[in-house]
């Protein structure tokens, strides 16, 4: 296939995507949306964790995914004269250059070059006839394709050789049309047949059997036979893929129908058809690419694919809603007044629009102590008086069917019947502050905390020996409540902060 590297976009490709348009229509549980909808793909893409790579005509673009930057533009060498189409381009495991592939009409002079990244030069690294897709397989370069001019010629992948003698030694052969390849985690390699009548599969080589092809120049090429058969097709393939799980994709292009699909091998291999339809579409699908763990409902969880002259498209997995800002706790002495929090900005569902989500208070350790309710997605905390002691409240947030829960702890102190100012010997300083207030005690231990005049508790220190100290640099100017607690006794005194 033509390799997408797809490492860590997660959030930041959501943000550029358009969830309305694609050119997938996913079944239920599935989104699809196109993602950097201003470049319109009719060539081969490659993609790692920052950028995006499109070769189109005559050059190759790279776009940085976070923002949609262009960040360079690679134009081909000007003495590859003949008429030419684009097979892959691929970003080498470093990250330092790319791999492309070219053929020609009648495969006269079909070509495979390496961009250095760092200049923009190109490089012929050899020639071979009729490349479909290119993978890295430890330290060395797997090309498919038929290695031959004759048209309709059995398709294999081969060992590339580098050397310039051209001599790419068949390491598989698989027959039919070329077909995309893809590589897992533990170097097996997996394939789809394209032939235009059945039979078709999706196979699997192990990497040990490949290895020992690889590394003895006299062994016979594999074949199907030597493959763990995964499934049978109901179509010839035009790519496959191995997400970081194991899960396998591939997707099946009618030829001459209007019905293509992108499916998901069920894991159970053997004959019949082993695959779960994922979407489909009317456009004939290029190919397909992974990232992190398809199954796994969260951003940066995704299959990749395109058709001719549309954008990147993305299908995934319905995303859970997420806790973006965690509300924060609140401990309030002696509350004159409620509390009301906006749970907008609290939560966010990065595939569903947030103004759909519903909220709901899903439980409260103590309401004799705090009461709370939602109304226009607003958090509503009502405090008892003359009363100290601790609430957990768990609030729950739905949307489509999805939900996730944040936690709240509320602190409440209340200083009536307490015998207040009675600790002679406390004494702060300097008052007015700017930067440190000191806190001086003959003493036991104390307990000592700032509170705005909101009742909002800002700094707290435990008091051990004589003398302690509270940073209020960073507080605005004007008037704050110091309560100083000890043996049950409270000195409560009101500072200046300059």
């Amino acid at each position: 296939m033509k390799k997408v590297y797809l490492m860590a976009l997660g959030l930041v490709l959501m943000a550029l995507s358009v969830q309305a348009q694609s050119i997938l229509s996913p079944r239920e549980d599935f989104k699809a949306a196109e993602m950097l909808p201003n470049y319109l793909i009719n060539g081969a893409i490659d993609l790692n964790d920052t950028c995006l790579v499109i070769q189109n005509a005559d050059s190759i673009v790279i776009v940085d995914t976070r923002d949609g930057r262009e960040l360079g533009k690679f134009f081909e060498p000007t003495d590859y004269e003949a008429k030419h189409f684009i097979s892959f381009v691929v970003l080498s495991p470093d990250g330092k250059s790319l791999w492309t592939g070219f053929t020609t009409t009648g495969f006269t002079d079909d070509r495979i070059y390496q961009v250095d990244l760092s200049d923009g030069s190109w490089t012929q690294k050899a020639a071979f006839q009729a490349n479909y897709d290119l993978e890295f397989w430890n330290d060395q370069i797997l090309v498919s394709g038929t290695n031959n001019a004759e048209f309709g010629a059995p398709s294999g992948i081969y060992l590339l050789d580098l050397s310039g003698n051209n001599q790419h030694r068949e390491l598989i052969k698989i027959g039919g049309y070329s077909t995309g390849m893809s590589v897992d985690q533990m170097g097996d390699l997996y394939c789809g047949t394209s032939y235009s009548m059945d039979p078709n599969v999706l196979v699997q080589w192990d990497s040990v059997a490949l290895s020992a092809v690889i590394n003895d120049t006299d062994a016979l090429p594999l074949d199907l036979d030597d493959a763990v058969k995964l499934s049978d097709l109901p179509a010839g393939a035009g790519d496959c893929a191995v997400d970081a799980n194991g899960d396998v994709f591939v997707n099946l292009n009618i030829w001459g129908g209007s019905n293509q699909a992108l499916t998901r091998w069920n894991g159970t291999a053997g004959d019949g058809i082993q695959l779960d339809t994922l979407a489909t579409s009317a456009s004939w699908l290029m190919s397909i690419e992974t990232r992190g763990s398809f199954a796994e409902p969260s951003p940066g969880n995704a299959v990749y694919t395109y058709a001719g002259g549309t954008p990147l498209n993305e299908l995934h997995m319905d995303y859970l809603p997420i806790v973006a800002n965690p509300m924060a706790d609140i401990d309030l002495t002696d509350p004159s007044a409620d509390s009301l929090l906006a749970l907008a900005g609290v939560f966010s569902d990065p595939d569903d629009p947030d103004e759909d989500i519903d909220y709901s208070v899903l439980s409260n350790s103590d309401e004799s102590l705090v009461t709370a309710s939602i109304s226009n997605d607003t958090l509503h905390l009502s405090f008892a008086t003359e009363r100290s002691g601790n609430a957990c409240i768990v609030v729950e947030a739905q949307s489509n069917g999805k939900m996730v829960n944040d936690t709240i702890m509320i602190s409440l102190t209340s200083t009536v019947g307490m015998d207040v100012n009675s600790l002679t010997h406390i004494k702060l300083y300097p008052n007015p502050a700017r930067e440190l207030l000191y806190v001086r005690s003959a003493g036991d231990r104390a307990s000592v905390k700032l509170y705005n005049l909101q009742g909002t508790c800002l700094r707290s220190i435990d008091l051990k020996g004589s003398e302690a100290s509270l940073d209020i640099s960073a507080l605005k100017p004007g008037s704050y409540l110091i309560l100083v607690e000890s043996a049950g006794e409270v000195h409560r005194q009101l500072i200046q902060k300059l």
